[in-house]
């Protein structure tokens, strides 16, 4: 068979949780796809996303935005590390209110993009260590704005992951992101949007300082992104043809399961921005009783981009009919200007005794994160 299969997205309206992804399967002989061409949108005035390179006689060449380390809670996703299920991308104008963003005509014809999209910016920043986030979205009828893919750099590894340097506030650097793989359709009628900000909080640790960053868009700075688009959805290749899923029943079925809690807060008099997660559920593998539940609070001050905490706890059990094992973790981030500290407690209990407990404690100079 074909040594590539991809499954190609179509538009689902975004929400927390969903049974069935709208879209299809298919075979391909290669990958990235040799016969996409490249589409590229400009960054225009005014948050407009065009066809064409900006014209030169444009005065207004560059937007800026004040940095806001609490915008990404809309990206959802995972956060623990540990495959937890959090939640699918929501809505994304509540954060793209807080970053700029730039918006196509609405598509006279479906679009199809598959590969690996490249975003091209010039930027700025007014201090010497920033993010650049960059977003691309599918933009409804009724505006409702659905993550498609995205990318972020810290502006110290610009150039390389292992020799990072600080950036010199005021100048000009050209940046190039590659978004993450996808395979998609931008249906007619809808519209491309990319929104630019400088944090993707919880899911990144913001970088310290406030600061006011620039894109620019002129002649010689053509922001812009770049779509691998495919012309034709039919390659005349064998579709896939899959086996049923085997059964599984037997060794394992999900018991009850706590709904997931993510809760946005803001303490408008201290300035702070406050993530709550609570998820947990128990399941049945064999003759086992599996128990987990998961709390974790991500806390970032917008006055101090350097103050961040993020504190968990996580409680896992295994009951069978001849002992029952009881494991707790806890864990402490904290983040300042200097340097970065954790603290993680870890408990083991046998039938209700003490088993086994460790801490770990480490502070580390924070250095170019």
């Amino acid at each position: 068979e074909p040594p590539i299969t991809i499954f190609v997205r179509k538009f689902d309206p975004p929400t927390i949780r969903r049974d069935v992804t709208t879209g299809f399967w298919r075979n391909e002989l290669e990958w990235p796809l040799k016969r996409s061409i490249e589409k590229r949108l400009y960054l225009h005035p005014k948050g407009l996303l065009g066809s064409s390179p900006i014209d030169f006689d444009q005065t207004d060449d560059n937007d800026f935005y004040t940095y806001d380390p609490a915008v990404g809670y809309t990206t959802m996703g995972l956060l623990t590390g540990f495959g937890a299920d959090l939640g699918l991308p929501i809505d994304q104008r509540p954060d793209e209110s807080k970053s700029l963003v730039y918006t196509s005509d609405s598509l006279e014809n479906d679009l199809e993009v598959t590969g690996f999209p490249r975003a091209i910016l010039y930027v700025s920043s007014t201090t010497d260590i920033t993010r650049f986030v960059a977003k691309l979205c599918d933009v409804t009828t009724d505006g409702t704005s659905s993550l498609v893919s995205k990318a972020s750099i810290n502006m110290a590894y610009r150039d390389s992951n292992s020799n990072p340097s600080l950036i010199k506030p005021g100048e000009i650097y050209k940046i190039e992101l590659e978004l993450e793989p996808m395979s998609y359709i931008f249906e007619k009628g809808h519209r491309i949007r990319i929104s630019i900000a400088s944090s993707d909080f919880p899911r990144i640790i913001p970088t310290p300082k406030n600061c006011v960053n620039n894109i620019y868009r002129s002649k010689t700075e053509q922001s812009q992104i770049i779509l691998p688009t495919i012309q034709s959805q039919n390659n005349e290749i064998q579709k896939p043809n899959f086996l049923d899923p085997p059964d599984t029943s037997f060794i394992y079925y999900p018991g009850p399961v706590e709904p997931t809690e993510w809760k946005v807060k803001e303490d408008v008099v201290n300035g702070y921005h406050i993530i709550e997660i609570k998820k947990g559920g128990t399941n049945i593998i064999e003759d086992k009783i599996v128990k987990a539940y998961d709390q974790i609070e991500a806390k970032i001050s917008v006055k101090n981009p350097a103050d961040t905490k993020i504190t968990s706890t996580s409680d896992l059990s295994l009951t069978d009919d001849f002992m029952k094992v009881d494991v707790q973790s806890t864990g402490i981030f904290q983040s300042s200007l200097e340097s970065i500290s954790y603290h993680t407690n870890l408990e083991v209990k046998t039938n209700g005794r003490n088993k086994f407990q460790k801490n770990w404690i480490k502070t580390v100079p924070r250095k170019f994160i």
